[in-house]
């Protein structure tokens, strides 16, 4: 349920945490709504008009006992995205303590940590939620039986993305759940088991083991913690499972029949650049702004590779940036600037028209693989490895990213350009090729603001170059840094793997688009 007022606790006891006088405020009071409580968790969202794009934290109370805390950055509904100023990453869910499972009534209040912190707390509209007193369970004079306890899952996903999820069973049976210490052993042995069908794979695997030689007690809980991988075509999936004695029987209750929305891995959207889960992997320092400006503010970091945290870069960086972007997101694969030795194995020369030499690619495999062995990281932009305007340094970033996203299952966008940004014929930097329409790859559109890339220009002119330098990166007219509108093209999704080989009419298509050698004159010329 929605509510753009944000009830204030009243009638709370004395939580100087959550609660302090709001005579000094002068930032608007986040607000939100406590939906309800299920499965042993409860849920709801919340968010701070002073800081729509920032995840809040959000604390719980039984009383004046403090219960724990979450981060509430779950993407949620539209109308969420409607009421938090665009943004819908802003969903909480908090598994409770089993102080207050204990079938007895309790009152769980949730409340916003404002921001910035020292403000007023307010607890969320629909708090406190109550949690009934229950009927103890009856013994059970089986054998094999079980109680469902709770379960642990997002309630969307992303086609062909790993998440993890849990489920937790009480045995409400007279006889142990055991698995032997040899895991070849399966006769007999208890498991949990997917249903709706039974025995699906649609979540990648029908079976979570316990650990060997695990026993699990008569009146004991077992919660199966494992990793799923979302179906690799959007719609909805049912999650639901049960217990099972491998060649005996299936027992005791079913977890509740939970319908999981997957969302289409080809899009780049606000709602999946905003779970923490993209990297920007860019050659220079300049790049991120040049090429990717439109993503800074929501990827989870921007990998350098050529670009050395030099005390006057890194000066500028912060300056260009500010507040809107945090610096220490920037990370380098060097502790300096990537030599030329690093970047063309023989003739250690960084000329573009040399860009057809054998490149290092090694080096560069080895330093990125660590983001790609990641599974916090789901998908990556970086340069177009045939050339956004024939840059030796974007090819061999380009072609190094594809390669590790296929080899770990990673999406890749790439910006669909083909041509150089400027050309004679073209001086407002709009003459590029869409690969996306050409040959079928999923593209989505972005926008490049141009008083912000003039706003980054000026901060690196004030601090990276010497007194009376000019330029800040290859053309420096007023009109020459990409603006207005330009497409993004999926090259690597992470279940199909590599989509520019997948046909050979595809194929065809993009080996006949060459990037642009001419540069602005003969080969070397500015």
């Amino acid at each position: 349920m929605l509510s753009l007022l944000a009830a204030t606790a009243c009638g709370a006891p004395d939580l100087g945490e959550l609660e302090s006088s709001s005579d000094e405020l002068s930032s608007a009071l986040p607000f939100g709504w406590h939906d309800g409580i299920a499965g042993g968790q409860t849920s709801g969202w919340t968010c701070d008009p002073d800081a729509f794009s920032t995840s809040l934290d959000v604390h719980f109370y039984e009383g004046a006992t403090f219960l724990g805390a979450v981060r509430a950055n779950q993407v949620r509904e539209p109308a969420v995205a409607a009421a938090c100023g665009g943004h819908a990453a802003h969903g909480f869910s908090f598994r409770l303590p089993a102080s207050v499972l204990d079938g007895r009534r309790h009152e769980i209040s949730a409340y916003a940590i404002n921001l910035p912190n020292g403000g007023a707390n307010p607890r969320l509209s629909g708090s406190p939620k109550v949690i009934e007193a229950t009927a103890t369970q009856p013994p059970s004079n089986l054998r094999n039986d079980a109680r469902f306890v709770a379960h642990s899952v997002p309630a969307s996903m992303t086609a062909g993305q790993t998440y993890a999820v849990s489920v937790t069973m009480e045995n409400t049976g007279t006889s142990a759940w055991t698995r032997s210490c040899n895991p070849s052993v399966w006769d007999g042995v208890y498991r949990l088991g997917s249903q709706a069908p039974q025995d699906n794979g649609t979540w990648g695997t029908g079976r979570v083991d316990l650990a060997p030689c695990e026993t699990i007690a008569p009146g004991a809980r077992k919660t199966f913690s494992f990793q799923v991988r979302a179906p690799g075509t959007a719609g909805t999936y049912n999650f639901q499972w049960r217990m099972v004695q491998e060649a005996r029987e299936w027992f005791g209750a079913f977890s509740p029949l939970h319908a999981v929305s997957i969302g289409s891995s080809d899009s780049l959207t606000s709602n999946n650049l905003n779970d923490g889960q993209t990297i920007i992997v860019v050659a220079h320092s300049d790049d991120e702004a040049l090429w990717f400006q439109p993503f800074l503010a929501r990827a989870r970091a921007v990998v350098q590779v050529a670009g050395g945290p030099a005390p006057a870069q890194r000066t500028a960086q912060r300056l260009a940036y500010g507040a809107a972007y945090e610096r220490n997101r920037i990370q380098h694969v060097y502790p300096n600037y990537a030599t030329n030795d690093d970047w063309i194995r023989d003739f250690g020369t960084r000329d573009r028209c040399e860009r057809d030499q054998v490149f290092n690619a090694a080096a560069f495999r080895a330093r990125l693989e660590p983001y790609f062995t990641d599974a916090s990281n789901k998908r990556f932009l970086t340069h177009n490895h045939w050339g956004e305007y024939g840059h030796s340094h974007h090819r061999i970033v380009g072609e190094v990213v594809r390669q590790l996203a296929v080899q770990y299952h990673k999406d890749v966008w790439m910006l669909s350009m083909q041509r150089q940004a400027y050309s004679a014929e073209d001086p407002s930097g709009t003459l590029y090729i869409n690969l996306g329409d050409l040959a079928g790859l999923p593209n989505v559109s972005a926008t490049f603001d141009h008083a912000t890339i003039a706003h980054i220009r000026s901060a690196f002119q004030s601090q990276f170059f010497q007194p009376g330098t000019d330029t800040w990166t290859w053309h420096d007219g007023s009109l020459d840094y990409p603006h207005g509108t330009r497409t993004y093209v999926k090259i690597v999704d992470s279940t199909r793997g590599d989509l520019t080989g997948q046909s050979s009419q595809r194929r065809d298509i993009i080996n006949s688009v060459t990037a642009n050698t001419a540069l602005s004159g003969a080969c070397g010329s500015p």
